[in-house]
């Protein structure tokens, strides 16, 4: 079971996208155990919580994660998986995937969204001369975050490259810091490559031609639609002006959380002080430039018809969609959604 306490576990600020635990429960039906009996044993209603664009604690998803591999006995559930994942779950994050032109591009994005999936940890690629290494990077020493759920999100990364390059595609070698399965062959038969296990990290390795080849799924515009936004408010931050180089800082930022002064003010190397006395200088305040940014971007994301209100409260850095909705309501007098009705979008 869980390595966290039940008190830990209620202060875990790590949010997992709703999508990841329905996949579990899809993975544990199909053994022919009831995951609603297993989850509600976590206090986890699947129409309640999951339905409802409501995140999960991290910590609890390991639990179930735990729970689901000793009830079914099957070490490789988490490869297993991928069989029951939709990519249309991750809100426009899966389409912008679909819509890359290259797996490089694709992998690019995920990690610029990761947040999107979850709080915790991130994606880091690496290129090498003939190699690309795809690391998740996780905040937490091994043993806290479970195996199988670390299995699952190695495979998902390239069951979804298979789904836009094609079945063949395989990487040169896979890396896990679990030990090795005793379910070795499932492993084997889905990676089709050499495993290393008790790994320093857990990573992809890919051949950089693969990485770079055009994918005949790919579109650009949608692609590009879906980045658009964040680009253009940066470089229309692109000045002398201490508050406008802030502001995009904080923008980018949003992509992986709410940025605190700290963040802001070690990324220009300076001081928190000196970050509040430079803004004060111009007038301004710095929970009040995050805001007025936030506001800003909610209403440009909003425009676009295809990015879900789940979407944009993640990539303002909201951990929950009901959080963004109370704080759009309270700064419009309207939801999120009352408001994309009242716009023309694209």
């Amino acid at each position: 079971m869980s390595n966290l306490s039940p008190e830990l576990l209620l202060k875990d600020p790590t949010r997992i996208h709703p999508s990841i635990t329905l996949t579990l429960a899809k993975t544990i039906d199909s053994y022919g155990i009831d995951s609603r009996q297993m989850l509600s044993s976590f206090g986890i209603d699947i129409e309640r919580d999951l339905t409802n664009d409501k995140r999960v604690v991290g910590g609890l998803n390991d639990c179930i994660w735990r729970a689901a591999e000793e009830a079914t006995g099957d070490d490789a559930i988490g490869i297993k998986f991928t069989n029951y994942f939709q990519i249309g779950s991750l809100d426009g994050l899966g389409f912008s995937w679909s819509a890359s032109a290259t797996l490089f591009d694709a992998f690019s994005r995920l990690s610029r969204y990761f947040a999107v999936i979850s709080s915790a940890g991130k994606i880091c690629i690496t290129e090498e001369q003939d190699v690309t290494r795809v690391a998740l990077l996780l905040p937490v020493p091994y043993g806290v975050a479970a195996d199988p759920g670390v299995d699952s999100a190695l495979a998902l990364f390239l069951h979804l490259s298979r789904l836009v390059q094609g079945d063949g595609l395989n990487p040169t070698s896979v890396h896990f810091q679990r030990p090795k399965p005793s379910a070795l062959s499932v492993f084997e038969d889905f990676f089709r490559c050499d495993i290393e296990y008790n790994a320093s990290l857990n990573e992809l390795v890919f051949e950089k031609r693969d990485m770079l080849k055009p994918l005949l799924v790919s579109n650009p515009e949608l692609a590009r639609a879906n980045d658009q936004v964040v680009a253009d408010y940066i470089r229309k931050q692109e000045s002398d002006n201490f508050t406008c180089k802030v502001s995009a800082i904080i923008a980018e930022y949003l992509l992986l959380g709410t940025p605190s002064q700290l963040m802001i003010a070690e990324k220009l190397n300076i001081s928190t002080k000196t970050l509040q006395r430079r803004l004060k200088a111009e007038g301004i305040n710095f929970s009040s430039l995050l805001c007025d940014i936030r506001h800003d971007l909610a209403k440009k994301y909003l425009m676009h018809h295809w990015r879900t209100i789940s979407e944009t409260s993640y990539l303002l850095g909201f951990t929950e969609p009901s959080n963004f909705t109370r704080w759009f309501k309270s700064e419009t007098g309207m939801s999120p959604a009352e408001y994309r009705k009242k716009q023309k979008v694209d």
